[in-house]
């Protein structure tokens, strides 16, 4: 029997060889096995990492100072592609970058401003195509800013099926379409709305209708349906349609005494 306040479970050679699975060469394969973790210094692991908790979890990038990286690599056969987390940039902004084309994709600064394609966006969002425009700041009320600096201009694209329309909603905290700006793709009229209602005004085929959405003069305001399905727009470029047994008039103004009713 081994001596020395050994423990009753370990106090037998047979038992220390047990304990050691029978294995002549346990140390060698101590040795070996710690060979394959990862190093507390970093290294390289070949094989998928999860982290699967019951609760809370979390990967934590401590950098020493803001001139040093604490990021996210992504490679291709070693190759670097993307990366993103906080650069050795002097600040604390957040990147995603695609090192293969040398460019900033997404910026998200200290304050909750998100750039896409700038590093330095002006308001909540801004998205930058080509290079910036030059501008230095934006309205308090500014959300979203688009930027290009194209010879040609910057447009906003919505698009749609050809059995709705492509709009823009100009809401309040009551309704979030009080004022509507549509393209109609049906008969590719372009509508106005206000109050959320139904169109007021409508461009269509060189055609402007106020109160009416297919417009049947070069200038149709409608009071009122009167009934009439055509007429010569050849020869009637004003239309003015009302119910009324009195029927739709014009008035011209001058001062507040002197008018003209037609």
């Amino acid at each position: 029997s081994l001596i020395d306040a050994a423990p009753g479970a370990l106090n037998t050679l047979n038992e220390l060889a047990a304990a050691m699975g029978d294995d002549a060469s346990f140390s060698t394969t101590v040795t070996n096995s710690i060979a394959t973790k990862l190093p507390l210094a970093g290294g390289t692991m070949t094989g998928s990492l999860l982290i699967d908790s019951s609760s809370s979890a979390s990967i934590g990038l401590d950098r020493g100072n803001d001139t040093s990286g604490s990021t996210i690599d992504f490679k291709t056969s070693g190759t670097l592609k993307w990366y993103m987390g906080l650069r050795g940039l002097s600040n604390d902004n957040f990147y995603v970058r695609n090192e293969a084309g040398s460019t900033d994709a997404l910026t998200i600064l200290t304050s909750g401003n998100l750039g896409i394609g700038t590093t330095a966006p002006l308001t909540n969002l801004d998205v930058v195509r080509g290079a910036a425009t030059g501008l230095s700041s934006v309205n308090a009320r500014t959300t979203l800013l688009l930027q290009n600096n194209n010879s040609a201009g910057t447009v906003l694209s919505i698009n749609a099926p050809n059995t709705g329309y492509s709009g823009i909603f100009l809401g309040d905290p009551e309704n979030e379409a009080q004022g509507q700006i549509k393209q109609v793709h049906t008969d590719n009229s372009m509508q106005f709305v206000t109050q959320g209602g139904s169109a007021e005004m409508t461009l269509n085929n060189g055609k402007l209708g106020i109160g009416e959405t297919s417009p049947l003069a070069s200038l149709h305001i409608k009071q009122g349906d009167s009934g009439l399905s055509s007429i010569n727009a050849a020869a009637h470029h004003i239309f003015l349609e009302d119910t009324g047994s009195n029927g739709p008039g014009m008035t011209m103004a001058s001062g507040t005494t002197s008018n003209c009713t037609l």
